[in-house]
């Protein structure tokens, strides 16, 4: 049985890469038109430089981000359309988007209403400008609501669209 070697003590609260420190980094706003309220997701459309931004408020906006000036525009209002909706969480594009144009949004209505947590398909018809058609609306999946209902989108290598949703 041989002895541990002492440990020097650890007495401040900083701390660096190992082996190296971590290298420096600085942020540069690009965009400077670019401005969200809440935003829950971001992601760009496939094959294209257009860039969509979902906010918790049901608001969907676009911009391309190949032109620095390019302002985001409103491409989907979900509550404008009728729907209770409380807040959105995340969305993401088909990978057969190409040809389809579809996107797969998460959003939630009411908490007291059952089964208010959506998972629901819609279709991009048109990039100029972009639109998000609220009528192509195809619901995938509804579980019951009441917060906590935070959720994750993707589509895996098997082509399955894997959804991730809270404890409600």
């Amino acid at each position: 049985a041989t002895a541990a070697t002492p440990r020097p003590s650890w007495d401040s609260n900083h701390f660096s890469g190992s082996p190296h420190p971590p290298a420096p980094y600085a942020v540069e706003r690009i965009h400077p038109h670019a401005q969200f309220r809440e935003a829950t997701d971001a992601a760009f459309a496939p094959g294209t430089s257009w860039l969509f931004v979902s906010q918790q408020d049901g608001k969907f906006f676009a911009f391309d981000a190949a032109k620095s000036a390019d302002s985001p525009r409103l491409v989907l209002d979900l509550r404008a359309t009728g729907r209770a909706v409380d807040n959105v969480l995340g969305f993401t594009f088909h990978p057969g988007f190409a040809t389809n144009r579809f996107v797969f949004i998460n959003y939630n209505g009411p908490g007291n209403v059952t089964n208010s947590a959506y998972v629901s398909r819609f279709t991009v018809t048109s990039f100029d400008p972009p639109t998000l058609d609220p009528t192509t609306e195809r619901v995938v999946i509804r579980w019951p609501g009441g917060g906590h209902n935070g959720c994750g989108l993707v589509f895996g290598p098997d082509g399955m669209l894997y959804i991730s949703t809270g404890d409600a």
